[in-house]
């Protein structure tokens, strides 16, 4: 009986939890292009942060622009993101993999060199500095964020 009380009440248990469960964002589709100066910006790292008062399961999102500006905001792998407003950090994109090695600051610094459309203005590099903005909406999926020097 005992054994058959404790099952019951895990089943129950169970039961509960699997209905208390928050549910995750439904995801739209995002697609966009950065401009600098009216040019494309291309590998930069694209951050949109929620702002404040945003669900507590939306996370913030990492996308790079590809040699045209375009980018594809993902969430957990999947394309997409969750409704709502951001904070957006336009910041170097990543080293290509060949150039990280012990000489990476000379690598670095002649690879920035030849990149297109640069300096990224500091203004836009961190949360604290950026003033851009972002609505996710469900009736829109292509954005165009636009910088200036």
């Amino acid at each position: 009986m005992r054994l058959c009380l404790f099952s019951s009440v895990q089943v129950v248990s169970l039961v509960m939890l699997a209905g208390c469960g928050s549910s995750k964002p439904e995801l739209t589709e995002v697609n966009g292009v950065v401009l600098l100066g009216g040019n494309p910006l291309p590998n930069a790292e694209i951050t949109l942060i929620p702002v404040a008062g945003a669900e507590p399961d939306k996370a913030s999102l990492i996308a790079v622009t590809d040699d045209h500006g375009k980018f594809q905001i993902t969430t957990n792998g999947k394309p997409g993101a969750a409704p709502g407003d951001y904070l957006v950090i336009v910041a170097e994109g990543p080293m290509p993999e060949e150039l990280r090695d012990e000489n990476l600051q000379d690598k670095a610094s002649n690879y920035r060199a030849t990149q297109k459309n640069r300096p990224i203005p500091a203004k836009y590099s961190s949360a604290a500095k950026s003033d851009l903005k972002m609505t996710i909406s469900k009736d829109q999926k292509d954005y165009k964020l636009e910088l200036s020097r």
